[in-house]
């Protein structure tokens, strides 16, 4: 049964299926799948090589600075972040049962098709040879800005690698 449920979801989407999900829960599911594909494939190495050696032509006045800014995407940061927005999608299924009557597994399967759809974003934006391309061009955009803008600019010319990114480069700010 629950495999027919979670297939109807995706069909028709997890909000429809189940009513309104918040935004903030729906983007903590969502952004707890990104961190889950990003997290499986972090490659250990030197952060200086392997991340910031396109940075330092960009907007960083040192090496140091840009490893201090890629600090944020270091796996125990993604996983930090992770434990959080499953930690309070959770608490919100809990608190739908507890106040609403809301069905447990509705809730649950629907936090899962978030979760999923924030897989998926992150494995194919991972995976499409032009984000490169899209993200050169907004980095040059974007030079002595802000990540946000970084964020917005990769948002509007790929609007699911703007919130992937969005997701590892900006936490989700909760609510009580």
């Amino acid at each position: 049964m629950r495999m027919i449920i979670a297939v109807f979801a995706l069909t028709i989407g997890a909000s429809s299926a189940f009513g309104e999900m918040n935004e903030a829960t729906r983007r903590a599911a969502y952004c707890a799948g990104v961190l889950d594909v990003h997290i499986e494939n972090f490659k250990p190495g030197n952060v200086s090589d392997a991340l910031c050696g396109e940075w330092r032509e960009q907007s960083y006045p040192s090496l140091e600075a840009c490893i201090a800014a890629r600090e944020a995407f270091r796996p125990s940061k993604m996983q930090e972040h992770r434990e959080r927005y499953s930690s309070y999608v959770a608490a919100q299924a809990a608190q739908g049962i507890l106040l609403h009557g809301d069905n447990s597994d509705d809730a649950l399967v629907a936090a899962m098709v978030v979760r999923n759809e924030g897989r998926q974003d992150a494995h194919n934006t991972m995976t499409k040879v032009s984000i490169g391309a899209i993200r050169a061009q907004c980095v040059n955009k974007c030079r002595d800005q802000e990540d946000k803008c970084l964020i917005d600019c990769l948002g509007q010319m790929e609007p699911n690698g703007g919130n992937v990114i969005r997701c590892v480069m900006l936490p989700v700010e909760l609510p009580n």
